[in-house]
């Protein structure tokens, strides 16, 4: 077990950190695990799920996590171009890009029929 976990840090090693590939597969991680988590956020909403914590309404309007992403994507998209910040910070700034994104892509259906869908 020890060997398999040690072999497979040299490999994610050589593969991903020694060609500057880290923040590449941080954003990727960073929006798949995003878009899996508001997707079961949604169905849970939608489920009433008692304990889940529901959506946000802000003057009893329902805020999109759209919005959200939206925001972060143009927030963390600005440093990342405008400021190139060195490492570990421009990992930093990957991450929350693919967070954004996820926000975002999740809501697809919404940017297609300027609509609420999910209701």
């Amino acid at each position: 077990m020890i060997a398999t976990v040690a072999n497979v840090s040299s490999e994610f090693h050589r593969e991903i950190v020694e060609p500057g590939r880290l923040a590449a597969f941080l954003f990727f991680c960073a929006l798949l695990g995003t878009f899996a988590f508001i997707r079961t956020s949604t169905h849970m909403i939608k489920a009433q799920v008692s304990w889940w914590p529901g959506n946000v309404d802000v003057g009893g309007t329902h805020v999109h996590h759209l919005v959200w992403g939206i925001f972060a994507m143009m927030i963390f998209g600005y440093i990342g171009v405008v400021h190139q910040p060195d490492s570990p910070w421009h990992e930093v700034v990957a991450v929350f890009f693919g967070i954004g994104m996820g926000l975002t892509l999740d809501e697809f259906a919404l940017w297609l029929e300027l609509k609420d869908v999910y209701w």
